[in-house]
């Protein structure tokens, strides 16, 4: 269950995360051109190309899944070992999610912070 967690990271994982996986699966389904368009900045927006419109609301469905999932694990375990293999698997992800949004974006567009 959530109370397993103290209090930091049991409001880290059971509000803000959803709500921030929320907001992602939101924004593919209102604007996907946006959305996309929004993941490199320093590149010119284009009209979406059927495939990258299908990406961009799969992962919409994805980030909706991954708040569902995050709250049934949280809220429906009573096992600190499923709780703790769950944040780790997030740890895990939110390495892979940084190395590869930089290496996408570019040393240059990583070190200007201005832009």
């Amino acid at each position: 269950m959530a109370s397993l967690l103290p209090p930091t990271p049991r409001f880290v994982f059971t509000v803000i995360e959803p709500l921030a996986l929320i907001a992602g699966a939101i924004a593919p389904f209102v604007s996907p051109s946006e959305s996309v368009s929004a993941q490199l900045a320093h590149l010119p927006r284009h009209s979406l190309l059927p495939s990258e419109h299908i990406l961009a609301l799969q992962i919409g469905n994805l980030y909706l899944l991954l708040a569902m999932l995050g709250l049934f694990i949280l809220y429906s375990t009573s096992e600190i070992r499923t709780v703790r293999a769950y944040v780790i698997a997030l740890w895990v992800a939110d390495i892979g999610h940084v190395a590869v949004t930089g290496w996408a974006m570019g040393h240059e567009n990583i070190a200007d912070l201005r832009s």
